[in-house]
């Protein structure tokens, strides 16, 4: 397997979904291997974080974890606390696009 670059991602998911038999939740902006590298990018464009919802839907997946309350007018709220975001890694990635790209968190109101 390669989960370094993402590769079997999907088929691990889906095995997992088939085989579990509790519910099984995502956050679906951290699941592709290039989420992180994606968010900063300049060329991230909003559609990204909601095609991985859909994907992931798709899949199976039974819940998820969108950070759709994170606004770009909070982020100066959080500089200087111990932890920047209320969720480290989902929260800081959206936290990180939004002051990468000066706009709103596209899973706020303006594309969800």
């Amino acid at each position: 397997m390669d989960l370094s670059t993402g590769k079997d991602i999907d088929r691990i998911r889906a095995a997992i979904i088939e085989a579990s038999p509790v519910p099984i939740g995502t956050v679906p902006h951290l699941s592709d291997a290039g989420g992180a590298r994606a968010a900063i990018s300049r060329t991230c464009r909003p559609q990204h974080f909601l095609d991985m919802v859909e994907h992931q839907a798709k899949q199976g997946v039974d819940y998820m974890t969108v950070h759709c309350g994170v606004m770009l007018e909070h982020l100066p709220l959080t500089m200087g606390r111990v932890t920047p975001a209320s969720s480290v890694a989902g929260g800081s990635l959206i936290a990180k696009w939004m002051m990468t790209h000066r706009q709103q968190n596209p899973l706020y109101n303006t594309h969800f």
